[in-house]
């Protein structure tokens, strides 16, 4: 189920000025911020993250009238031809957060071990709900990977370009689902085409100033799928087909929707409305 906090919208002012954090001025050319807006927004912890890195899930799925059954949209990958019905939940962050400079972004920790100091630069209380989300963001980009998964978490827009440029090169282009937010059922339409056997997948993290978590997976193929939906729309969104999964684990709930086994068959996923994937030219 998906949870909700409150973040402050980061509000960069132009001039020559320094920007404030708590109790002090630090002179970074012509950046401040000059207040935090409060938003809503769900944290990527609350959703299954987009190429299924490994979940700890354990719940029991009690069937298609449990909100759980449809996280992650799993379907195996022999269903992936057009006629193909399924009920796809596709939620849409509203985090609207800003990257901060490069030299800000690295000056201001980003470790679960430094948690006080970073909640003392940020202005965020401690033992507050947003304390404990922010907490839980930063140990999502600290867990260790899989066999054959990539991950970094991009703090400044400069660093998101490093990981890209390492992972795909410079010339890259970059897609996103074009469905709209909401649940409905839909049917796989005529024109589903691969896009890309190497891709890098990245979604903005719930933080108070922008943060997006980047992750790659070998043996993974993205495809877009055309999509109708029950309502008569005509939409396309991105799936990914994982052809190993003997790394996931067991109580993943994947294997509990689908019913299968770690390893056995591949397996695809609908991904977020907030992700973006990126691909070589």
């Amino acid at each position: 189920m998906a949870q909700h906090g409150f973040w402050p919208k980061v509000f960069i002012q132009w001039g020559p000025h320094a920007y404030k954090m708590r109790g002090q001025l630090e002179p970074f050319g012509s950046f401040r911020i000059v207040r935090f807006h409060w938003f809503t927004g769900p944290t990527v912890g609350s959703m299954l993250k987009q190429f299924n890195r490994v979940n700890r899930l354990t719940v029991k799925l009690v069937g298609p009238t449990d909100p759980r059954y449809f996280m992650g949209n799993f379907f195996l990958q022999t269903d992936l031809h057009p006629g193909t019905k399924m009920m796809l939940q596709l939620p849409q962050t509203t985090n609207e957060a800003m990257f901060l400079p490069r030299q800000v972004a690295d000056s201001i920790p980003f470790s679960s071990k430094k948690l006080p100091e970073i909640l003392n630069r940020l202005l965020v209380k401690e033992k507050s709900a947003e304390a404990e989300l922010m907490k839980k963001e930063i140990e999502e980009c600290e867990e260790a990977t899989m066999d054959g998964e990539s991950r970094f978490c991009a703090t400044s827009l400069e660093s998101l370009i490093d990981f890209r440029t390492s992972k795909l090169g410079r010339n890259v282009n970059v897609l996103t689902n074009e469905v709209k937010t909401g649940s409905q059922e839909y049917e796989f339409g005529v024109g589903m085409k691969k896009i890309a056997d190497k891709s890098v997948v990245c979604h903005k993290m719930n933080y108070p100033y922008a943060v997006f978590y980047f992750h790659t997976f070998s043996k993974t193929r993205t495809y877009m799928i055309p999509l109708v939906g029950a309502d008569g729309s005509k939409s396309k969104a991105m799936a990914a087909c994982h052809s190993d999964t003997s790394a996931w684990h067991p109580q993943h709930v994947a294997f509990q929707v689908l019913k299968i086994k770690p390893g056995t068959v591949p397996v695809c996923h609908f991904l977020h409305n907030n992700a973006m994937v990126w691909i070589p030219k």
